[in-house]
């Protein structure tokens, strides 16, 4: 078995995204499962196989604790841990070629305190994992600082949590083909993106900011090999699980 985490900012498609892999790997006959490890979720899009929330809920915490929503989704994923070799069990006892992990809403409260890369450490130190790291199509192409920020904060999730990553436009079917051209250019074309921050910026401060993010980004090999996807349409699915056996099987033939 092989671990899928989907990582991504609030909004950016992580759930949608699950239940779409789920159906394209079934269509596939490639054997999968769901896993949701956000305590705070409310309405999924999909059923999970494996669900954080018959161990601990956002309102459960609540009640108990006496906290507010923010309060107690905080605590909530910290408590996370407390229930993660169960968890784990669960995951092992299944026989299937990947278990697709939905994580946290935010971000945030997940990968930049210490229980996100616990949790995953746990679980990826016997199941080989990689991540997906979804970038909003929709936010990206409002602005070239806009897409700066969103790869700095892969990269970010990157250090903190330390897997094999494929990065992801989401949304694209939402987006015209100009548009996607546009964000593929501004990833493979460090000249064109700096171009696109001195005209479309106002303030100096951003441009000479986003501008030596841009040729930092560009070292660490982090605007390249963006894969456009859509959880609508399926477009990029090939290619997006094709790049995650890579990762994982080191292109060997699955069992």
């Amino acid at each position: 078995m092989y671990g899928i985490y989907v990582l991504g900012t609030a909004g950016s498609g992580k759930s949608m995204l699950t239940k779409s892999m789920e159906y394209f790997l079934t269509l596939k006959e490639i054997p999968c499962i769901t896993v949701n490890l956000d305590p705070g979720a409310r309405n999924l899009p999909y059923s999970p196989t494996i669900d954080v929330r018959d161990y601990i809920t956002l309102e459960e915490v609540m009640r108990k604790y006496n906290l507010g929503p923010n309060g107690g989704l905080i605590a909530a994923i910290d408590l996370l841990i407390n229930y993660i070799d169960s968890i784990k069990e669960e995951i092992l006892a299944f026989d299937a070629q990947f278990a697709i992990i939905d994580t946290p809403g935010q971000m945030e409260l997940f990968a930049f305190r210490s229980t996100g890369p616990r949790v995953i450490s746990c679980i990826a130190d016997e199941i080989p994992s990689s991540a997906i790291f979804l970038i909003d199509g929709l936010l990206s192409v409002e602005s070239p600082s806009n897409f700066v920020s969103s790869l700095l904060l892969g990269l970010s999730v990157r250090l903190r949590i330390p897997l094999p990553t494929v990065y992801a436009i989401s949304k694209v079917d939402l987006l015209s083909e100009n548009d996607i051209e546009k964000i593929l250019m501004w990833s493979e074309d460090a000249d064109n993106l700096l171009n696109e921050l001195q005209l479309r910026e106002s303030d100096s401060s951003v441009i000479e900011l986003s501008t030596s993010l841009c040729m930092l980004l560009q070292n660490f090999y982090a605007v390249s090999q963006l894969i456009p996807i859509s959880s609508e349409t399926f477009e990029g699915f090939n290619e997006l699980i094709g790049t995650i056996e890579q990762l994982l099987l080191g292109g060997e033939e699955r069992e």
